[in-house]
């Protein structure tokens, strides 16, 4: 028995601007890149898997007003999936409390779980095979009671599996968005819990019948795809099959046309020995040009038309203004181009995080209050008496504080800890030299 299980989809969700741009600006209809389009090529896989249900962990629909919208996607997705004999459940989440139950009892084949905050289960069977799925739906928008409360004391069903399926905020404390504790969910007789609400796939507990550790699986499936810059990596439904002795394996089926990333280029001196030698715009370029084969292929591997990438630039560097002035034109002459396979990508946000670079022996030759912080700092890093003199200061510095525990500081751990300190302000200082000139 293999089942289909879909994470929060927000049907009726805009494209980020950035994201609608582009996609005009290279001849795309933007309408592909939507969530709508995903949950479309979800009912394909279902029928293609010949899966026995699809089950929906809430929030299938961005808000009320939406459902005018959604609807008509909807139905066609469920309609072709109950042509094909595939069960349809879904639990309602705190986005489509009002929506989902409407369009509920408008579709034929689809069913909500736990409707009005009631437990709820529905055992499903296919060729020997036993499923219990046991749920619960958000009765209001605002739920801060702890719905595991009023779970049901129920029997086990035989030799099957038992999953839960929940909209839920996990460890959310005071959270308006139905609380519950890790520790009960694990600690429960179910075999896996299935959750909605984060949007970020996260496997928490691996779980004793996914083959993978003690107690139930427990994780949150994520979006169906990533709906904005900070829902990076692949998402998907997960492909839930059955195994021998109630054993089941899970995998990520990437279904969405978009997909976000975030890379990292370190330009210090240390992290790229390239830009030590040769021409800046040289070495840069070798750079550039490996990020573009390094996104492709990640695009071609999460088989997506578009990938947005959010640039995080790192390091202390020399020529940081020429660098800079490189990039900003790099970035706005020549987008990321496309790959082997067609994925777009494009540079949805550059973080700059560049330092200025300069040895901290030529700080001490310069003097000032630059160079005798450059002189404390080598002495740190070369060792040696004069290290060990420097860390017995700042250990009789700390001595003063009220509550400082000495055990807890030993003297290098003080050295290192200054370290880190004393670079942070040298970097701070020299950026403001920078931009000052």
């Amino acid at each position: 028995m293999r089942l289909l299980l879909v994470g929060d989809m927000h049907l009726g969700r805009r494209l980020p601007k950035a994201v609608r741009a582009f996609a005009e600006a290279e001849g795309l209809d933007p309408n592909g890149l939507l969530p709508e389009k995903a949950f479309l090529a979800t009912v394909d896989l279902a029928i293609r898997k010949r899966v026995k249900a699809v089950l929906f962990a809430g929030d299938l629909v961005e808000k009320m007003e939406d459902r005018f919208y959604a609807f008509p996607i909807l139905e066609e997705g469920v309609r072709r999936l109950v042509e094909a004999g595939i069960e349809v459940l879904a639990v309602c989440g705190n986005h489509d409390v009002e929506a989902l139950p409407r369009l509920a009892r408008r579709l034929a084949g689809f069913r909500i779980l736990g409707e009005g905050g009631v437990w709820e289960s529905l055992d499903l069977e296919e060729e020997g095979w036993r499923l219990r799925v046991t749920g619960w739906s958000f009765p209001t928008r605002v739920v801060r009671e702890n719905p595991f409360l009023s779970f049901p004391l129920e029997e086990r069903p035989g030799e099957g599996i038992w999953i839960g399926l929940l909209h839920a905020d996990l460890d959310g404390g005071g959270s308006p968005y139905a609380p519950v504790q890790r520790a009960q969910l694990e600690g429960s007789p179910l075999d896996a819990w299935f959750l909605g609400h984060v949007h970020k796939p996260e496997e928490l507990s691996r779980g004793a019948a996914a083959g993978r550790g003690t107690g139930p699986f427990v994780g949150y499936l994520g979006s169906l795809q990533g709906l904005d810059a900070g829902e990076e990596g692949l998402h998907g439904p997960l492909l839930l099959e059955l195994g021998e002795r109630s054993v089941f394996s899970l995998s990520r089926e990437p279904v969405a046309s978009l997909a976000f990333t975030t890379r990292t280029l370190e330009l210090g001196e240390d992290g790229c020995p390239l830009l030590e030698h040769g021409p800046l715009e040289d070495r840069l370029d070798w750079l550039h040009q490996r990020l573009v084969r390094e996104l492709e292929e990640l695009g071609e591997a999460w088989d997506v038309e578009v990938l947005g990438v959010r640039l995080r630039l790192k390091g202390r560097v020399r020529e940081l203004g020429k660098i800079r002035k490189f990039l900003e034109k790099r970035l706005a002459e020549r987008e990321l181009r496309v790959g082997a396979r067609g994925t777009r990508v494009f540079v949805d946000k550059v973080v700059d995080r560049l330092r200025p670079y300069r040895g901290l022996g030529e700080l001490v030759q310069g003097g000032g209050p630059l160079g005798r912080l450059a002189e404390k700092l080598r002495r740190l890093e070369e060792g040696g008496e004069g290290a060990e003199a420097l860390t017995r200061m700042l250990r009789g510095e700390l001595g003063r504080i009220k509550g400082w525990d000495e055990g807890d500081w030993p003297p290098e751990r003080v050295r290192e800890e200054a370290l880190v300190a004393g670079r942070g302000v040298l970097d701070a200082l020299l950026q403001e030299l920078e931009e000052g000139r």
